[in-house]
């Protein structure tokens, strides 16, 4: 099911270096990257009461679409805990 976003829930985000082989990678176009979400090249992130969907996907540099793709969002507001 698809779920919103709350303060305290865990976000999978990639890591630093599943985006670095994604963008040195000519065949692959960072925008259209997918980790497993089983593999390395994903670590979670939880998210603050201050946090925007914006925020953490420039905090990760990627985009709120593929947030909310990666985690099954059903949006990208932040809804108080």
């Amino acid at each position: 099911t698809r779920k919103r976003l709350r303060p305290g829930q865990t976000l999978l985000v990639p890591t630093p270096a599943a985006m670095q082989d994604a963008n040195l990678e000519q065949s692959i176009d960072p925008l259209d990257f997918q980790p497993s979400t089983a593999g390395p090249e994903m670590e979670t992130y939880r998210v603050k009461q201050s946090d925007t969907l914006a925020r953490i996907a420039n905090h990760f540099h990627v985009t709120q679409r593929q947030i909310i793709r990666w985690n099954h969002l059903k949006g990208g507001h932040i809804r108080p805990g």
